[in-house]
Parts: structure tokens; sequence; C-alpha cells
């Protein structure tokens, strides 16, 4: 199954107004990622949506917390 997707996904990446797209939001988080922390020198990978977890020894179990959003891991 995997790499049937990857074969879909490159297929649809491959078009020139995918490209576009994709050079686009690359620009906007750039911008973004570079206003909040001017040290960063790459994203490396990003992820649309996510949420933060904290475990908790004493219930032995993980805890949402209230942070979600995107996450960018980056270069500095």
């Amino acid at each position: 199954m995997t790499g049937t997707l990857s074969i879909v996904l490159h297929t649809i990446m491959a078009t020139p107004a995918a490209q576009a797209q994709l050079a686009y939001r690359d620009q906007v988080n750039w911008r973004s990622v570079t206003r909040a922390d001017p040290s960063v020198q790459q994203i490396i990978n990003t992820c649309t949506f996510s949420s933060v977890f904290i475990f908790d020894k004493i219930q032995d179990e993980w805890v949402k917390q209230k942070q979600e959003g995107p996450l960018f891991l980056v270069k500095r």
C-alpha cells in the first residue's frame, strides 16, 4: 500500500499547479517560522496539525495539553 500511495502522491505533486502551490506554502511557512525565530536556517519537515501530550507518571497515562497546531522541524 505504501508504494502505491507514494506513486500517487508523486504523480499529483509533479503537476505545475501543485508545484506552485507547494512553493507558495513553503514561502508562507518560511516567513512565519523566521518571524517567530530569526535564527532558523532551514525548515527540514512540517506537519499541518499536531497536539502536545505529557505523560503523567502518577496516573500512568498520557494527558493532552492545550497546545495544538502546525509543527516545524527546523535547523538553526
